[in-house]
């Protein structure tokens, strides 16, 4: 199942990546950590003796990811709002 999680990982950080270079350029920081993270779980899942996601590490990489996401969304939507005003 980590090679599930870490080839989503891999494929949000390139359709990030692709889509932003056309709107706005911050997004190609967020596309940029979700492939560090797709490799990091891929890393996991290889050597698992590792235990990369143990422990208040594996708490601290989790809380800073989910972080990550919701500025995200909230930087998309933020940028929609704008687009979709601009328009009219």
């Amino acid at each position: 199942m980590g090679y599930v999680y870490a080839a989503a990982m891999f494929l949000a950080g390139i359709f990030i990546i692709y889509f932003s270079l056309k709107e706005n350029k911050l997004f190609c920081i967020v596309g940029v950590y979700f492939l560090l993270v797709g490799i990091y779980w891929l890393i996991n899942t290889l050597m698992p003796e590792l235990g990369l996601f143990d422990g208040a590490y594996g708490i601290a990489f989790r809380c800073v990811t989910g972080a990550v996401a919701v500025i995200a969304i909230a930087l998309y939507i933020f940028q929609r709002r704008k687009n979709i005003n601009s328009k009219k």
